[in-house]
């Protein structure tokens, strides 16, 4: 089942353990990267996988470079994104396993 959470990330009150969690375009603001890091480790189940996409901002960087000197795995794909009639814009899709 695919569930869909909305809440505030600086007072996560879930301890669920979930085997994907999936986030779009969350890295924006770094103020955020060290409760979102905790909502991933709180929350994402032993051998699960975390995706995140993100179009590439270099402040999403420093949290995935700091989560792989921490022991996770990362891996990303490129992929080329467009609405309609919009110029194609190119956008990672970031896959990270513990």
């Amino acid at each position: 089942a695919i569930e869909r959470r909305v809440g505030d990330w600086t007072a996560w009150t879930d301890d669920t353990k979930y085997d994907v969690i999936i986030g779009s375009d969350i890295l924006y603001g770094t103020t955020m990267h060290e409760h979102l890091r905790a909502i991933f480790e709180r929350n994402l189940a032993p051998g699960g996988h975390l995706v995140v996409a993100d179009p590439f901002r270099k402040q999403s960087f420093p949290l995935f470079e700091k989560m792989e000197s921490e022991g996770w795995r990362a891996s990303f794909n490129k992929w080329s994104v467009a609405i309609r009639d919009e110029r194609p814009r190119s956008i990672g899709v970031f896959e990270l396993t513990r």
